[in-house]
């Protein structure tokens, strides 16, 4: 009979090599065709052995290459001693020690061979992909990157020396007053990157960051990181340690006490992240260079400039584009050279300036446009000379275009002064108070022409028109707000858009949990409407309407503090305000959900959920309460009260079945089902479950998801599997708990793919899974976790971890290790897992001969645990059975293997029961008892069903043929007496 045992095969030999690999880590490239290894672009001396063993480590990178490997690999079909690899290997940590991080790059095993446990890119060369357009590249639109200009005048030297100075230095910053260009030069650098660099490119748009305590958040935003503290900057600097990106950063120069200190952390700490930076002064931060843009070129004073030496200067050249992009055509001449010259000189060379001068021509000429632009740099700021020339040019060119405006015009420029980011026609209705027929009304024109004048930026993606104003045409316009004495109204009408926007986006896409990513380009309009509203000038009434609308938004972003501090500030004043009972709901729920997962499972959260299930019932809105009673049942489960967490799912039942939904009966059978598992009712909980699968309803859930951030299917799939493990069906384990790790990975949160990682790495190792499969795992879970700050699933992958490894390392480092985990378990308040982790660690000590290290933890343990019987009690029991034996005691650990047995037969678990057996068989088989252990085990094997074989019954069958042999031996040995013997 063939069986499928669960193992993880090393491989064997090396992989076949592409014709022209190309691989990347950290500084290096490897180029496999060349036989080739770069450090920063430099070539590096390397023996040939030597390369070979880098080659084949890099293919394989995360995964142990055996000595064997090496052998057959590097030396193929000859006779080498060990000694040979490690003369090469040290050759080869010499050269990568180079960076003084060669631990980083390659790690001993001890008694298996070395790992590349470094990042490893691939980068096929000559590859069509190599070699698109970078300026649609797809990738540079996933990453945010704005599109660079279809031809960029006169910055081509600028953006190659900025790329070399940033491959050599890490850190530049583009500095430059506004309006000169350096946003422009900085995309075009980003663009440029993709071509050589293999890591991501990384906008972050500090313009549009109103508080300076923002800044961090919009980095968290910009690199997809989740934010669960009050200060993310740890966080951030975690994510991007082991990360190899390019971080551009614009518009500095308002939050530089903010930015400066953040930038200098990240360049200390993350040494494979290069840094871009724009600002109008230098950040002032450690290892920081310093790029001064300088103006478009124009001609030197009194240089006698010919019409056909006019387009060398690149000034010029952008004026005269401009213009006849405007529509309008110069001829130039000897005559008019001067001219153009003078609107260019006047204008500095700055790219903003010339832009809205040359878009004054086709209506005034270029002689009158001369003539204005003079007389209005001649008028601006009677007095200040202390200012700098760049920024009186700047300002002097918005004064003077705004007062070319008609009054419509103007007013429409400074009331859309008060959008922050882009915006869209429906945008400007609202704040402009417009008509319904405003795209009949000349209004429309208005914008149109703000657009042809360079006042207004228009955007098109596919069939959608966006509108934004740069910054410092905002900044201009929120003056003349000011003066005009409607920014009260203004800012009322700009609150009440992004009411309808946040409302409407509920609504529509409230299935897909796409929207907060889709309104993520509006998430400081909506903190500014917030604000405003909420401020002592503002409308409560509308704050608080802001305030439920975008629960969502903040969830879904992972902005969870600041989602917690402005349902606080809209809690304390929503019964003063006009909002309706769900609205407050809402804000409860978020309130609750962010507590959970910033604060924990204690009063708070408690308090806010207590609330909603009032609120709920005073209204009889069912929905409401299932999720009230979820929240609370969340928090019962977790802290590993079980009856009550029971007692809440079962209301939460009669609720959902008053109700008549789909969708609410299925998340109330997974909230029975889990509960059933914990406390080892295990054919119940596989009911249920299963019920709650097949019941599900797909819309309810999203929405769930979009409250809560949790998925009830990929959670219900993974209690399931192990579920299965439980009754004894390890190939349903394996296949279930792999289903709930492929579809949390389709789904746009983190905390769903930290549930289903954890159960499968669980049962990966309960099932005896091989170390280095249950360490793949164990790691991803680690990384996803600590990237998102879920500090409870980080400590539970590295209890999984260590204990996984336990045979490879120090017993006392395995408990130390698993106590670390411990703690972050604690402190996410998610213990239900802790009993068998400090039991197993016990274990460890007890078999590596520290016995009172083991009886101290084991103590330990019982006394935390809170709940008596619980779904790992049989386990518990046994490994209490284990530590008697290894002190001699062979009577208690008898009893305890007995006990344990009984009590996995009482809560249905075959696995449990198979695994106490086997403890006990080995025992009565030391102590000559080997005819009771064909009654104990050869039953139970045979109730375990064909499929992947766990180590328990390996085994357990291991046992009973042992036993078949010896057997066989001594009848073999013993006198005949058949009466078929020789006479």
């Amino acid at each position: 009979m063939s069986t499928n045992v669960l193992v993880h095969s090393e491989t064997q030999g090396d992989l076949p090599s592409t014709e022209y690999e190309v691989f990347s880590f950290g500084p290096y490239k490897l180029f496999s065709a060349q036989r080739l290894l770069e450090r920063s672009g430099h070539p590096v001396k390397l023996g040939g052995r030597a390369f070979d063993i880098l080659m084949l480590l890099v293919r394989h990178a995360g995964e142990v290459v055996t000595h064997r490997q090496i052998h057959t690999t590097v030396w193929a079909g000859l006779i080498v001693d060990g000694g040979s690899i490690r003369f090469h290997m040290s050759a080869l940590r010499k050269v990568l020690g180079g960076t003084q991080l060669s631990c980083e790059y390659v790690v001993n095993i001890p008694g298996r061979g070395y790992c590349f446990v470094a990042p490893v890119t691939s980068l096929p060369a000559a590859s069509p992909a190599a070699k698109r357009n970078p300026d649609t590249s797809p990738r540079a639109a996933a990453h945010g990157l704005p599109p660079v200009l279809e031809r960029m005048v006169g910055r081509q030297k600028a953006i190659h020396d900025i790329s070399s100075e940033l491959l050599a230095e890490r850190f530049v910053t583009i500095v430059g007053p506004g309006g000169i260009g350096k946003t422009t030069v900085a995309v075009g650098v980003g663009h440029s990157f993709f071509a050589q660099f293999p890591g991501p490119v990384q906008f972050v748009d500090l313009g549009s960051v109103r508080e300076s305590s923002q800044v961090a958040a919009a980095v968290a935003i910009a690199i997809g990181l989740q934010i669960r503290t009050e200060d993310p900057v740890p966080s951030i600097l975690a994510a991007l340690r082991t990360c190899q990106m390019l971080l551009i950063f614009d518009s500095c120069e308002h939050v530089l006490d903010q930015v400066a200190p953040l930038v200098e952390q990240i360049f200390a700490c993350a040494s494979e992240v290069f840094i871009l930076a724009t600002s109008r002064e230098p950040l002032g931060a450690e290892g920081e260079h310093v790029f001064r843009l300088q103006p478009l070129r124009i001609p030197l004073e009194g240089a006698i400039i010919t019409a056909s030496e006019l387009i060398e200067y690149s000034a010029i050249e952008l004026f005269l584009e401009r213009v006849q992009a405007g529509g309008s055509r110069i001829e130039l001449n000897d005559a008019n050279v001067e001219t153009v010259i003078a609107i260019c000189r006047r204008l500095d060379g700055m790219a903003l300036a010339i832009e809205l001068a040359a878009s004054r021509v086709q209506a005034y000429g270029l002689r009158k446009t001369a003539d204005l632009l003079g007389h209005q740099f001649s008028l601006l700021w009677p007095g200040r000379r202390t200012a700098l020339p760049r920024h009186q040019t700047l300002m002097a060119t918005l004064d003077w275009s705004y007062n070319l405006l008609s009054p419509a015009e103007r007013r429409l420029l400074y009331r859309l002064s008060v959008f922050i980011g882009a915006f869209d026609l429906e945008g400007v209705m609202v704040v402009t108070q417009a008509p319904a027929n405003f795209l009949e009304l000349e209004g429309n024109a208005d914008l149109s022409s703000l657009v042809a004048k360079s006042l207004v930026v228009a955007e098109s993606s596919g069939e959608r028109t966006c509108y934004r104003l740069l910054d410092t045409t905002r900044n201009y316009g929120l003056g003349k707000l000011a003066e005009s004495g409607e920014m009260e109204e203004a800012n009322r009408q700009h609150a009440r858009y992004y009411e309808r926007v946040l409302i409407r986006h509920a609504q529509i896409e409230q299935g897909t949990g796409e929207w907060p990513r889709a309104l993520a380009s509006n998430l400081n309009d909506i903190r500014a409407a917030m604000s405003w509203a909420l401020s002592k000038d503002g409308d409560v009434s509308l704050g608080v309407r802001l305030a439920a609308y975008s629960t969502s938004l903040w969830l879904g972003l992972g902005l969870l503090p600041e989602c917690r501090d402005r349902m606080k500030q809209a809690v304390s004043v929503a019964d003063h305000s006009e909002a309706t009972i769900e609205e407050k709901m809402l804000i409860q729920m978020a309130l609750g959900s962010t507590v959970m997962f910033t604060v924990g499972l204690g009063e708070a959260f408690r308090t806010s959920w207590t609330s909603v299930l009032s609120l709920a019932e005073e209204i009889d809105d069912k929905q409401h309460q299932l999720n009230a009673y979820l929240a609370l049942w969340a928090q019962q489960i977790r802290a590993l009260n079980a009856g009550e967490a029971l007692m809440l799912a079962r209301r939460c039942d009669a609720v959902a079945r008053k109700f008549g939904k789909a969708g609410p009966k299925a998340m109330a059978l997974w909230m029975l089902g889990l509960c059933e598992h914990h406390t080892g009712r295990y054919e119940s909980a596989k009911r249920h479950l299963e019920d709650a699968l097949l019941s599900e309803d797909d819309a309810d859930r999203m929405l769930q998801l979009r409250h809560f951030g949790h998925d009830r299917r990929v959670d219900a799939l993974g209690v399931l599997s192990n579920t299965f493990w439980m009754l004894g069906r390890t190939a349903d384990a394996l296949e279930t708990s792999a289903m709930a790790v492929a579809e949390a990975r389709q789904l746009d949160y983190p905390i769903p793919l930290c549930i289903a990682l954890s159960w499968h790495c669980f049962n990966l190792y309960v099932i005896g899974a091989e170390w280095s499969e249950v360490e793949r795992h164990a790691v991803t879970l680690i990384e996803h976790s600590r990237h998102h700050g879920i500090e409870a699933y980080q400590g539970f992958g590295i209890c999984l971890q260590a204990l996984s490894g336990k045979s490879e390392v120090d017993a006392e480092e395995t408990a130390s290790i698993v106590a670390s985990g411990i703690k972050m378990l604690v402190r996410g308040q998610y213990t239900a897992f802790n009993p068998i982790f400090q039991a197993d660690a016990a274990l460890a000590l007890a078999e590596a001969g520290l016995r009172i290290h083991a009886e101290t933890l084991f103590a330990t343990m019982l006394k935390e645990d809170r709940n008596p019987d619980h779904w790992c009690i049989p386990e518990i029991v046994r490994i209490k059975g284990q530590l008697a034996l290894s002190r001699g005691n062979n009577k208690e650990a008898e009893n305890c293997f007995k006990m344990s047995i009984d009590s996995a037969v009482r809560h249905g678990s075959l696995a449990w029961q198979l695994r106490s057996a086997n403890s006990l068989a080995a025992l009565w088989i030391n102590e000559g008892r080997q005819d009771l252990v064909y009654d104990l085990l050869g039953p139970l094997v045979a109730l375990f069903k064909k499929g992947i074989v766990s180590r328990d019954l390996q085994r357990a069958r291991a046992l009973l043929k042992s036993l078949t042999l010896a057997s066989n031996s001594s009848l073999a040995d013993s006198p005949n007496t058949n009466g078929l013997g020789e006479n």
